[in-house]
């Protein structure tokens, strides 16, 4: 469980490191928004330190979710580049 929880710390941050390197290029748009949105971590996940879900299956669609962001904000960046 700790490794899964490494790596998914590891999603959000590539994620927030993406939409700052989007941001800071001038890119916006609702993409962007929704993916700042998924690097904050909702209360059907965790409310503190200490008070999370058992039930897996919200981290399992909230990973997803993010990884697909994650996907969709490269393949922006790599069309910008173009």
């Amino acid at each position: 469980m700790l490794r899964e929880g490494v790596e998914d710390f590891e999603y959000l941050w590539m994620l927030r490191e993406q939409v700052r390197k989007l941001r800071k290029a001038g890119v916006s748009g609702p993409a962007l928004d929704e993916a700042e949105e998924l690097i904050r971590v909702p209360e059907e996940i965790s409310t503190s330190l200490t008070e999370f879900t058992l039930d897996p299956q919200p981290i399992f669609r909230r990973r997803a979710k993010v990884a697909e962001a994650l996907e969709r904000l490269v393949r922006m960046e790599l069309e910008a580049g173009r």
